[in-house]
């Protein structure tokens, strides 16, 4: 008895690479928003890579602190305390 092979199986080792492009899977599924391997990993990859690019961006706009009334950069402040 042959094992079990699937329909998809048996057309890519018939035509190889050449197979129609919604029989190659991605490495994300939108319809159920999860990687389709090692999603867990990936996804907390994902989150802290957004995280610190959220935190870069915040970073490059602001640079006073409103509540202190100071400068975040020690630097700025003690140029701006020499003004």
């Amino acid at each position: 008895c042959e094992p079990f092979t699937s329909s998809k199986d048996r057309l890519a080792a018939a035509h190889g690479e050449l197979l129609p492009a919604s029989w190659k899977r991605r490495e994300y599924d939108i319809v159920s928003t999860k990687y389709n391997n090692n999603h867990t990993a990936r996804h907390h990859r994902d989150r802290e890579n957004a995280k610190h690019k959220a935190q870069k961006k915040f970073w490059e706009t602001r640079d006073f602190d409103f509540i202190k009334i100071k400068y975040h950069d020690d630097d700025k402040e003690s140029d701006f305390q020499q003004q």
